[in-house]
Parts: C-alpha cells; sequence; structure tokens
C-alpha cells in the first residue's frame, strides 16, 4: 500500500471519530464519558482499559517525539481527551516528517528508504 493511500486512510478514520465524538458529545454532554462509570461495573472496566491503553499510547507519543526532537505535549493532551483522534492524527502528521525513524525497527537487517538516502558515497 503506498503512502499516500495510507495517509488518506488514517485522514479517513481521524474525520469519521471527530465526528462520531461530536454526535455523542451533542447527544449527551460530556455525560457520555463519565456515565459508563457510574451505569456499571463492566462499564467502568471498559473505560478503565480505555484510560490505561491511552496513557500507554501517549507514553509512546512521548518518547517517539522526544527522540525525533518535537514537543509531545499537544498530542499527548488531544490523545487522552478526543481517543483514537489524537493517536491516529498523530501517525498522520508523523508521516509527513521525512526524517522519522520507523515505529518498528526491521529485524532482518534491511535499511529503510531513508537510511539507504542518506549513506555517504564511499570513494
Amino acid at each position: 500500500m503506498s503512502l499516500t493511500v495510507r495517509r488518506a486512510l488514517m485522514a479517513v478514520v481521524v474525520l469519521v471519530f471527530l465526528v462520531y465524538t461530536a454526535v455523542a458529545l451533542l447527544a449527551d454532554g460530556w455525560g457520555f464519558f463519565t456515565r459508563p462509570f457510574t451505569d456499571s461495573t463492566s462499564g467502568g472496566l471498559i473505560v478503565t482499559d480505555l484510560l490505561v491503553e491511552l496513557a500507554l499510547l501517549s507514553i509512546a507519543i512521548y518518547f517517539d517525539s522526544r527522540r525525533r526532537g518535537r514537543n509531545p505535549w499537544a498530542w499527548i493532551v488531544v490523545t487522552m481527551t478526543l481517543g483514537a483522534v489524537g493517536t491516529v492524527g498523530y501517525l498522520l502528521a508523523r508521516s509527513f516528517d521525512p526524517t522519522a525513524p520507523p515505529l518498528i525497527p526491521r529485524a532482518n537487517g534491511n535499511r529503510t528508504a531513508v537510511e539507504r538516502a542518506t549513506d555517504q558515497p564511499t570513494s
């Protein structure tokens, strides 16, 4: 899948989640977030699990941004308040950074296109 197609898919995901979040806010107000804690134990478990996952994603965003010399706090705030919008939005914005190292290093020793492009010619 080409980089352009991946970016387009990520943009669609961000837009869908933004619209869905807006619909939920308009329908239920901010109560849509706190209601699962008070309605049932299983709802509270699901929301707590999601908060833990968002915290872990925020930690990953923090270290990835700092490694690349970027300020991570705006993305962390968006991730913790809007969930998937922040995470996918971060990945989308990151995809436009040509110097960003791969999120998952290649185990077989193959170099990425950026690594090959930055090679110094040997004489």
